[in-house]
């Protein structure tokens, strides 16, 4: 998809295991911390990275103080809550210019959807909430009530790569001609017994203790995936002269790439989804190469060897910073690449990042980061990346 003109990222905001304000995110991002812990999920500790006790308040807060909002599942008050963030540091209105919202989760109100369904085996009676609070158009539909905003309506899931095809979706919208602004992101609260169970059976699921339970480019001999969950959101529009001093970021390109459905996640040790996907991104930027890379490398064998691959393919051995925040938050599926997105901002603005705490098989030197590209990759086969400049 080219651009034919900047898209600007005007706010951002997120919750996270890396807290929610952003002075905040940005000092969790540079630490060498993991926020990785065992967490009870029925009557078993299992490794993965929950919101901390103070963004649980936060979200706790907000639950109780509407009617409204008490029964909502989990990933929709996580987008609420960023989207209020990057709403107010947009410094928007909700009058006049319609606002827009792309919003997408890869497992939807997956807490709502155990509830209800057990209630339904127990007793076969279920709540008349069952059904609208389990939509996922839900999502888009509850910021746009929370925001008193007007504009089309967009809630979608596609997999990992979820939180970028949002920001696609809504720079499509705007490039068109069809709306002026977009509120776009991904949000995921999928820290559940079944999805848990649903990872297990893959295999993919990280049974070892370790400082750093989680470990991208370096599963090399065990996967080790673990479970986050969040929400990243961005404010988005096109560049003019007065937003010189009010810019986020920029996004320069994004690119598509499929794999050919090989297994039940569609990922060939060639990496051929992310080459082509690299290459599309960059060709639409009109750019050769980039400064940096936030990977979607999930800790597991075959998905972090295929990205690695691609990523020596299009750039060889001289290749760009790779950088990751899945050792710190584990994987949040729908949100991992929207909050990947707001990595790179950090990154771009404080020229600064965490090297990876634990031996991994690349090496790099630093340099003055001004272009990142964010890579995504989900079940079906569907690549995606985008590049992200100051």
């Amino acid at each position: 998809m080219s651009i034919h003109e900047p898209v600007i990222i005007r706010g951002f905001g997120s919750i996270s295991p890396l807290g929610s304000e952003v002075n905040e995110v940005g000092n969790s991002l540079l630490s060498n911390e993991t926020f990785i812990k065992n967490y009870p999920i029925q009557d078993n500790d299992v490794l993965c990275a929950a919101l901390n006790e103070d963004c649980e308040s936060i979200v706790e807060t907000l639950q109780s103080s509407h009617k409204n909002y008490a029964k909502l599942d989990r990933s929709v008050l996580f987008a609420i809550l960023a989207s209020r963030r990057a709403f107010a540091m947009a410094e928007w209105n909700n009058e006049g210019t319609a606002i827009g919202i792309s919003i997408g989760s890869s497992r939807g109100a997956t807490e709502k959807w155990e509830e209800y369904h057990q209630s339904f085996l127990e007793d076969k009676r279920l709540s008349p909430l069952a059904s609208p609070i389990t939509t996922l158009g839900n999502i888009s539909s509850w910021v746009s009530q929370d925001l008193a905003v007007n504009g089309p309506e967009l809630s979608h899931s596609m997999t990992c790569t979820t939180g970028l095809h949002a920001l696609a979706n809504g720079m499509a919208w705007i490039n068109g001609g069809l709306c002026e602004k977009f509120i776009c992101g991904g949000s995921e609260a999928s820290i559940t017994p079944f999805t848990l169970a649903q990872f297990n059976a893959l295999g993919l699921y990280a049974t070892t203790v370790d400082e750093y339970p989680c470990k991208p480019f370096a599963a090399n001999t065990q996967n080790t995936l673990c479970m986050g969950e969040g929400a990243a959101v961005f404010a988005i529009e096109k560049f003019n002269n007065q937003h010189e001093k009010h810019i986020a970021g920029k996004i320069l390109s994004v690119g598509f790439g499929m794999e050919k459905l090989a297994s039940s996640t569609s990922i060939s040790k060639e990496g051929v989804g992310f080459e082509r996907s690299m290459m599309d991104a960059m060709k639409n930027a009109d750019v050769n190469n980039v400064d940096a890379i936030i990977s979607h490398a999930p800790g597991t064998i075959d998905g972090d060897e295929s990205e690695l691959n691609a990523i020596y393919k299009v750039f060889g051995d001289m290749h760009p910073i790779l950088l990751s925040n899945k050792w710190k938050i584990g994987h949040t599926f729908g949100a991992s690449s929207a909050l990947s997105v707001e990595h790179a901002l950090h990154v771009l603005h404080n020229q600064n990042y965490a090297d990876y705490p634990y031996q991994v098989p690349i090496k790099f030197s630093h340099k003055p980061i001004n272009n990142i590209m964010v890579n995504a990759a989900g079940f079906g086969g569907n690549c995606i990346s985008m590049i992200i400049s100051r």
